[in-house]
């Protein structure tokens, strides 16, 4: 019988000291063997086909796109990186961690997918990689990162657990509000450093919910593979459905787009529009 989220979480919770020096650790030893291989400098066979950066944020579906890009790049000799979960894992500050690896050879022009990056690195030479930016209207990023941060994220850190416990005892749009800045900045580094270069292709969320199969096709033609129109029907029929009714403990809550509409009060709606007013309008969610 399948455990429902909310249980999974309230034991995580409860019992993180084990989860943290006995399970997790263990588990480690088994992940992220290229991440690992190529922070040591280490020799990683890859295909030849040009790199791909991989940049977004959270709450616009990173770790479900991901999947699907790994899915569709299995036989094309890809190389898959995710350093932002690697760091997690660890916990450690995900951007210093990011600085010390450019001075590696930890990114490689050819052959490998890095990402999902949830928010903006300076990467070395950034126009010799294609680069794939997915992002949502960030009014409803903030929504969501409030019922992901309070019921659906996993407690796997310290940081997650002392978030948990704060948001438990906060508003939605207290919360908003409170990191309305960060989410700004998020935008606003994408705005100007990758939305720009020539081999960016921008793909909105929203987009990607409500016409999944021309998503899954762009995705072919962005990775240079082959596309076979069986395999996008299964992955539109059984991967890409929404919930139909909204699930606060699931990862994939909801999915509708313009909630923060519905959430949020005049005031606070008010406050967003006016700071996030430029990337609003740089990312086409003023329409």
């Amino acid at each position: 019988m399948k455990i429902k989220q909310q249980y999974k979480n309230y034991l995580k919770e409860n019992l993180f000291i084990l989860y943290k020096y006995f399970y997790k650790p263990a588990r480690r030893l088994a992940m992220f063997s290229i991440e690992k291989r190529l922070l040591n400098n280490r020799q990683v066979e890859a295909s030849s086909l040009q790199s791909i950066l991989f940049f977004t944020t959270y709450k616009c579906a990173s770790s479900f796109a991901g999947e699907i890009i790994n899915e569709l790049t299995e036989d094309a000799g890809y190389k898959h990186v995710d350093f932002d979960s690697y760091f997690y894992h660890l916990e450690k500050d995900t951007d210093s961690e990011y600085i010390k690896l450019f001075s590696k050879n930890a990114f490689r022009r050819s052959g490998f997918i890095y990402g999902p990056m949830r928010r903006y690195q300076s990467i070395p030479d950034v126009n010799e990689y294609k680069t794939l930016l997915i992002l949502r209207d960030p009014r409803d990023v903030l929504v969501s990162h409030y019922y992901s941060a309070k019921y659906s994220h996993e407690v796997g850190t310290a940081k997650m657990l002392q978030k948990r416990r704060i948001t438990q005892v906060q508003g939605i749009d207290e919360f908003v509000l409170e990191r309305l800045e960060e989410f700004a900045n998020i935008y606003e580094q994408y705005k100007l450093n990758i939305l720009p270069l020539e081999g960016t292709i921008f793909v909105r969320y929203e987009d990607m919910i409500s016409n999944p199969k021309d998503f899954i096709i762009k995705l072919y033609k962005i990775l240079k593979i082959n596309i076979d129109s069986e395999h996008i029907e299964e992955i539109v029929k059984n991967r890409m459905a929404m919930p139909k009714k909204e699930d606060k403990y699931s990862h994939r809550r909801s999915g509708k787009s313009g909630q923060y509409l519905e959430k949020l009060n005049s005031k606070t709606i008010k406050a967003i529009n006016s700071r996030l007013a430029n990337v609003i309008d740089a990312f086409g969610y003023n329409e």
